[in-house]
């Protein structure tokens, strides 16, 4: 299948399946090439999703006549909390507050607003980033210290697994979550980051307003 047609046929499994408002799809583009990045883009494909610098960046200033938001969503090493603020205008894997704070200082410096989603674990997988459920219902109202940065939601992985029941489970646990600190803590949110190619499909039936699909647009 080209890569025209499984756009078209990811687009109308979302369309048909989405039970938010509007869905954000994020190709993955952290395999491709600068080649085979451009062709996606040309495709179409202007959210693209990167999870390693070295790899990202090149890709990034090669392809800056194109109006592509950058996505990152791989874990954030404070060490390069910089470079990642300068290029990527949302950032999918804040796991902790320490690491918040120095991307909302490195906006403050950049002049920069990037668009930030917290990790959460509900799997608790030890192989997953994020906050644990516990703490980030003791801990959420500390999103109002950070003034630099617009909080937009929250992100969250499933184990990987055909278990739909599984899926459902983490899934439906971030929405209700979500839903839970806005209406309890009034903490707004508009972004629900989640599902991957194997699971997309369930994370929609559950409220997702980002999907990250690599395998099933570039396999």
């Amino acid at each position: 299948m080209s890569l025209a047609n499984k756009i078209a046929d990811v687009r109308a499994q979302i369309a048909h399946t989405k039970t938010a408002t509007t869905v954000t799809l994020v190709a993955v583009t952290k395999t491709l090439s600068l080649q085979e990045t451009e062709i996606a883009v040309k495709a179409g494909l202007l959210n693209l999703g990167e999870n390693r610098l070295q790899v990202a960046e090149p890709k990034i200033k090669a392809l800056q006549s194109y109006s592509i938001t950058w996505h990152f969503i791989g874990p954030v090493q404070r060490n390069k909390a910089k470079k990642v603020v300068a290029l990527f205008s949302v950032i999918h894997s804040i796991s902790n507050w320490a690491t918040l704070e120095v991307i909302n200082t490195e906006a403050q410096s950049q002049g920069k607003r990037p668009d930030v989603l917290l990790e959460i674990n509900l799997s608790g997988e030890a192989t997953k980033h994020g906050f644990t459920l516990e703490d980030i219902k003791f801990t959420i109202q500390r999103i109002f210290d950070f003034t630099f940065v617009n909080f937009v939601g929250y992100m969250t992985m499933a184990p990987y697994t055909k278990d739909e029941r599984i899926q459902h489970s983490v899934f439906s646990g971030l929405k209700s979550l979500a839903d839970e600190l806005r209406d309890t803590q009034g903490v707004e949110y508009s972004a629900l980051s989640m599902g991957m190619s194997n699971d997309f499909i369930v994370a929609l039936q559950d409220g997702a307003t980002m999907v990250r699909l690599g395998t099933a647009l570039f396999s």
